[in-house]
Order: C-alpha cells, then sequence, then structure tokens
C-alpha cells in the first residue's frame, strides 16, 4: 500500500491524473483521479528466458498441457525452436516473432488462454501498479486521503512561511505572535 505521501507525488507525476485531482475535491473528482492512475496504458515486457516448468507453474496443468500440445504439433520452424528452448534453457516469451505466432498457433485455445500466454512476456501495466507492484489498484478513499494529506502539508507549510516572513519583518517578535500565525 502507498502511503498518502506517495501516492500524492504519484498522482503529481501522472499527467492525466493531475489533472483529474486539480479538477475539484469532491468524491468524483476523487474517483476520476483513481481511474487514470488505473488506466493500463504502460507496455511492459519480461524478456527472461522461461523453460517449460516454469510455463506449467504459471499457467497450471491444464493450460500449459494445451498450450505445450499445441507448440509441439507446430511445423512452424520459430516455433520447433521455441520448443527446444522450452525444454533447455528457456525462450523469450516477449520475442516479437513468437508474440506475433501466438495467436494464430494458439487458435483452437481459449480467447482467455491466448491472452493468458501473450500476456507473460508482455502486457500493460497502469501508473498505481508501477508504484504498487501488479494488480495494485488506487482507489477514491486513497485519493480523498492523498488530498487531505496534501491540504494539512500545504497548510503548514504555508503558515510556517508566514510565521518565517513575519519574524523576517518584525512584525512577529515574540512566541505568542509567531504561535499566533501557525494556529491560522
Amino acid at each position: 500500500m502507498m502511503t498518502p505521501t506517495e501516492l500524492y507525488q504519484l498522482i503529481l507525476d501522472t499527467p492525466a491524473a493531475k489533472t483529474a485531482f486539480e479538477a475539484g475535491s469532491d468524491p468524483a473528482d476523487d474517483a476520476a483521479t483513481a481511474a487514470a492512475l488505473n488506466v493500463q496504458d504502460i507496455p511492459k515486457t519480461d524478456d527472461t528466458p522461461r523453460d517449460s516448468n516454469w510455463l506449467t507453474n504459471t499457467l497450471g496443468l491444464a493450460d500449459a498441457t494445451t498450450v505445450l500440445g499445441t507448440l509441439q504439433a507446430s511445423a512452424e520452424p520459430v516455433v520447433i525452436a521455441a520448443v527446444a528452448k522450452l525444454a533447455g534453457d528457456g525462450v523469450d516469451l516477449s520475442n516479437p516473432i513468437l508474440q506475433s505466432m501466438l495467436p494464430t498457433i494458439g487458435g483452437s485455445w481459449t480467447q482467455e488462454l491466448r491472452d493468458k500466454v501473450v500476456g507473460l512476456g508482455v502486457w500493460n501495466e497502469s501508473a498505481a501498479e508501477q508504484r504498487g507492484g501488479r494488480g495494485y489498484i488506487v482507489l477514491a478513499d486513497d485519493v480523498a486521503a492523498a488530498r487531505s494529506w496534501s491540504d494539512l502539508t500545504l497548510r503548514t507549510v504555508n503558515n510556517y512561511n508566514a510565521a518565517i516572513g513575519a519574524i523576517n519583518d518584525g512584525t512577529a517578535t515574540d512566541w505568542a505572535a509567531v504561535q499566533a500565525i501557525l494556529n491560522q
């Protein structure tokens, strides 16, 4: 979970979220900000070589059996080479050639399985997932907490700066005057 400070920084770093956040302070604005942070539009790849054991552990036995059986039955030279690598050092599932062939090779697979296999090497993440980890979601309540934190921090900084200014210009000459400014 992100702290309000970390979430506030993420909001400032994400243009669409910053725009929604600055639009206002009602629950709809918080929901729009959260939605902007949760949009999975940042492309990611994983070029780690994966072997058949990893594929089985990741997909489960039934899906891995389907995928490996389909790949082993293919006559495509690139797929034959990929199957050999699955049994050895592993294959890069983000390889663009392999990625482009998976939907065709997996034509008999369910759409869910095709998406799952393609997503093992290439997927999209949200800004929230980049900071909080894969699957992390920001809620409107989280944005409201960050908004409260930012308002409190801004008020504190402004009061502190006003107190320093008053000391420097001679209008606050004792602790009581400084405290009055800080407590505004």
